[in-house]
């Protein structure tokens, strides 16, 4: 099963990110985000890669309101996604990502979590 196969130590890269589609200081309240990128024993990617945030789950709730979400935030205005997530019925999803914003002292000391549907094929307890 890749990766999990057999134990083993990985050499990695991490990224730390935040939900905002410009560059801010870490302390403005923010969802936090932190990418795993395994690497082969050459030093090269491996095939698979690891995205977690601090949230247990999607703030948004689907793709499309995501996509919605970082369309608006970075091509237009973040007013307008606020507009249509009113004018739809799904404003509760503001107070969902309002609640999610956090400003940790270090990315390290927060608690992560993968809200993706792991593939058929993830040894899963």
């Amino acid at each position: 099963m890749g990766v999990f196969r057999e134990a083993k130590t990985y050499d990695c890269w991490l990224r730390a990110s935040n939900a905002s589609g410009k560059p801010q200081s870490d302390a403005v309240p923010d969802l936090r985000g932190l990418a795993i990128k395994l690497l082969d024993d050459a030093g090269q990617p491996l095939g698979q890669d690891f995205v977690l945030m601090n949230h247990p789950t999607m703030p948004l709730g689907t793709v499309k309101l995501f996509r919605d979400a970082v369309y608006y935030s970075i091509e237009r205005s973040p007013l307008l996604l606020l507009a249509k997530l009113v004018l739809t019925g799904q404003g509760s999803v503001l107070k969902a990502l309002k609640g999610a914003r956090s400003r940790p002292t270090s990315p390290l000391d927060l608690r992560y979590w993968v809200t993706g549907k792991p593939p058929a094929s993830f040894p899963c307890a």
